[in-house]
């Protein structure tokens, strides 16, 4: 943004107008007015006879500013400050640098770098989708893909199928339950079943992560309590069951996206914004950004066909549970369903020291997104996120530039994406918005079910905007 409008600022601009120039005496100041559309300039003693309510839409004036023989602007005065100047003139006090410099950090800072406009033409073509899994009876939601090759592919109970919650595949291959048909029953010791999954994720040593939030529909109170559950894909078996600690949750907490770096998983409460910090080897968990702006729903969810609503014809509105971190583990990534994207510093969150207003203030608004229904980041740090509203698939670099991949029509509702292993993204065409539950009880699903692979372009990670 130009430094123009940054002077909107109040902090900022009370400072640059108290100290412009101040040769003019009291006969030089005259007043800028508005009458409707225009503005008309009085002295001292005109302002006096207009009605009070007239002169609060006054502003005074040096009379050279007026007259435009006096140069001086804000601008011009804050480039001076640090611009090469030879000119005698009296510099400001430390204290009053001390204060430019906190209202230049807040009326400076990167509030909007996400205005970079994302471009309408797409980078990819219709060809470069093509299917690689179907089903006629599972809504697959999100795609995780292995180093070996097999895809995981999860199916969220909520949504009331009955099949597997968690299948694996490779693309020559229909998909099977996984780890096995046990952890998939519907019914059984709770400690040997997936109740409800909500998030999967795969860790750098190739254990894939499952959040079973123990809620299988969202309307109804939890049937099982919250877990991480640890899945070992070298040996095809689950490894650990890591319970959550009821102390971070809240009531109405349905812990959704999961990600993961080092030892330690984020986990965002999609059912009250929030999000649990859990060390994955002492399992101890702890709760932060409770209601959070950056984790709460402020709108509806947006699909293809119109605005997602509840059985009873409310429009759903589902806090964060979109979330990525970057390779170095700085940042991580969140969105509720609705958007916008938001980054957060990690620091804060291993920081003992960290206050209550140091969380309000660390999440910076990262990209204004719509909604989403799914999130990835790759190992250059580039982000991609699949579009509901528009059927889209995006790339966002580390360098702040979006690129707009693809747009089809195949692709209702988006959902979790993921990067194979020879660079193509991997996104399930989920439907979830024409499930039963949002439409009365009557399905408008198009089987089959779809799982695209999409030929990633080239400058889906360049730095160069593509107009």
């Amino acid at each position: 943004m130009r430094l123009a409008a940054r002077l909107r600022s109040p902090l900022l601009r009370r400072y640059v107008l108290a100290r412009r120039p101040s040769n003019q005496g009291p006969s030089d100041l005259n007043f800028s007015c508005r009458n409707g559309k225009s503005h008309v300039d009085l002295d001292q003693s005109a302002l006096a006879r207009i009605s009070p309510p007239r002169r609060d839409r006054c502003r005074s004036i040096p009379a050279k500013v007026t007259t435009h023989t006096n140069n001086w602007s804000p601008i011009k005065w804050l480039s001076s400050l640090w611009l090469p100047d030879t000119r005698s003139r009296a510099f400001p006090s430390p204290d009053a640098l001390a204060l430019l410099a906190s209202a230049a950090v807040a009326a400076l800072a990167p509030t909007d770098l996400h205005a970079v406009p994302m471009p309408t033409a797409p980078e990819a073509s219709a060809a470069d989708l093509t299917p690689i899994f179907t089903s006629s009876t599972q809504l697959w939601d999100a795609v995780v893909a292995l180093p070996d090759g097999r895809v995981a592919l999860q199916a969220p109970r909520w949504l009331g199928g009955n099949g597997p919650q968690l299948s694996i595949a490779r693309e020559s291959e229909a998909p099977a339950a996984y780890p096995n048909a046990l952890w998939n029953a519907v019914d059984g010791p709770v400690e040997e079943h997936f109740v409800a999954l909500t998030g999967i994720t795969l860790a750098p040593d190739e254990h894939l992560w499952a959040v079973d939030s123990g809620v299988p529909d969202r309307e109804k109170p939890p049937s099982a309590g919250a877990r991480l559950i640890d899945i070992d894909t070298r040996s095809d078996s689950v490894t650990r069951v890591l319970s959550i600690d009821p102390a971070v949750l809240r009531p109405g907490s349905i812990l959704g996206g999961i990600a993961i770096h080092g030892r330690t998983a984020y986990v965002l409460d999609s059912g009250v914004a929030g999000l649990l910090v859990i060390d994955l080897g002492s399992g101890v968990a702890q709760r932060f950004m409770d209601h959070h702006p950056a984790l709460t729903a402020g709108r509806p969810i947006q699909a293809k066909d119109g605005v997602v609503a509840a059985p009873d014809g409310r429009p759903i509105a589902i806090d964060a549970s979109l979330i990525a971190i970057s390779p170095d583990g700085k940042w991580l990534y969140v969105q509720a369903y609705c958007g916008p994207l938001y980054r957060v510093n990690t620091a804060l969150l291993d920081d003992p020291a960290s206050t209550g207003a140091a969380f309000q203030e660390a999440a910076t608004l990262w990209y204004k997104t719509g909604a989403l229904g799914g999130l990835a980041v790759g190992r250059d740090g580039t982000l991609y996120w699949s579009d509901t509203g528009t059927g889209s698939v995006d790339s966002y670099t580390a360098g702040r530039i979006p690129h707009h991949l693809i747009t089809d029509p195949r692709l209702t509702w988006p959902g979790g994406l993921a990067l194979a292993p020879d660079g193509r993204l991997l996104v399930p065409a989920a439907q979830l918005d024409r499930a039963a539950r949002f439409h009365q009880g009557h399905s408008t699903i198009v089987w089959p079910e779809t799982v695209y692979a999409l030929r990633t372009p080239a400058d889906a990670t360049s730095d160069i905007l593509r107009k």
